[in-house]
């Protein structure tokens, strides 16, 4: 009997997920397209198809939002690696981790989650997905 209440509560929790991601994704087309006014070019470099890894050269969320509606004008989801110092606080880490965000730390921070982060990373290009990395610059 506790299996499957084990198994109904993932699937609910996968159908959370699922749709708190969509809602997050309509959200930043929303904004990119009609508050921001976000013009794209370039849309032909990003993949159709097969891995890829997204490089953006500073951290913020207004980039994150860009570069969500752009890959969703493919209908790709794009996996970000988040900053575990950032991805730790308890209202992020809800809706990092229903997105499918991969948290990363430094080998001095936390040794095993930068491990399990690279093994996430290889896994999630194993499958052709997109990952978007923001550099960290200090």
């Amino acid at each position: 009997m506790n299996s499957n209440f084990e198994t109904h509560e993932r699937k609910w929790k996968l159908r959370f997920q699922y749709l708190l991601s969509l809602f997050l994704r309509i959200s930043a087309r929303f904004l990119t397209k009609y508050l921001y006014n976000v013009k794209v070019t370039g849309i032909e470099n990003v993949p159709q198809k097969g891995a890829a890894l997204v490089i953006a050269n500073h951290t913020s969320f207004v980039d994150f939002l860009v570069l969500t509606h752009i890959t969703s004008e493919n209908f790709r989801i794009m996996y970000g690696v988040l900053d575990y110092s950032i991805y730790s606080k308890r209202f992020i880490k809800q809706i990092s981790s229903a997105t499918g965000t991969i948290p990363v730390a430094t080998r001095a921070e936390n040794i095993d989650v930068r491990e399990r982060a690279f093994e996430l990373i290889k896994w999630r290009l194993s499958r052709g997905d997109l990952v978007l990395i923001f550099l960290r610059v200090s």
